[in-house]
């Protein structure tokens, strides 16, 4: 250590501030960064995109929960979520499976890709959403009604097709005027959120 250069911790801080607006940097995470980089990049890019896990048991991060197993997670001072794993789906033939759990007594189901699977996977386009005329699954479903077909005038607030949703049932309309330049789904397709459903021509 005595023949390495000094460390500017508040040049780093100030670094990763800059690269990481969202998140509010500590001594900690300077610290981390400076012992691995690319550990550390590669921790920041999963917490942007799961969120904080940080109160998540280790145990049950690592392997999961077992059926029937319920956990208590604090997520803040007095605010508690019981969460409990009912049941896992068999594989289905985009290579996922739907977790059903129970958050606080409620339903929830999560849908993932099964890493083990060997098929072919179809692999979805996703919505952008700074592009007002593509259109994105709002939530994880089943395609249950196709309402419009590819070169068909539309108009702003018009049905395009039916999502179905742990038995509830979503209409997903055009949010703009234009003509189904693609339409990417047909009916008992799953989807994931975010997936490109259609794409509206504007101009």
């Amino acid at each position: 250590g005595e023949e390495m250069e000094p460390y500017d911790f508040e040049a780093a801080k100030s670094e990763l501030q800059s690269k990481w607006p969202q998140l509010e940097i500590s001594d900690l995470d300077v610290i981390s960064h400076a012992l691995y980089p690319k550990v550390f990049d590669g921790y920041l890019k999963f917490r942007e995109k799961h969120g904080d896990i940080s109160m998540v048991p280790t145990r049950q991060f690592l392997v999961g929960l077992e059926i029937d197993e319920e956990i208590p997670i604090e997520i803040e001072y007095g605010k508690t979520l019981y969460i409990s794993l009912k049941g896992i789906s068999g594989i289905d033939e985009d290579g996922n499976r739907t977790l059903h759990f129970e958050l606080n007594g409620g339903p929830r189901d999560v849908t993932i890709p099964d890493n083990a699977f060997s098929g072919e996977k179809i692999v979805r386009e996703v919505a952008d959403p700074s592009m007002a005329n593509q259109v994105g699954a709002p939530m994880p479903g089943v395609v249950i009604e196709v309402k419009v077909k590819q070169g068909q005038e539309v108009v702003a607030g018009e049905a395009l097709l039916v999502l179905s949703a742990m038995k509830m049932e979503t209409v997903v309309s055009a949010p703009v005027d234009g003509i189904v330049k693609r339409m990417l789904v047909g009916v008992d397709d799953s989807l994931a959120a975010g997936d490109l459903l259609v794409e509206i021509d504007d101009s």
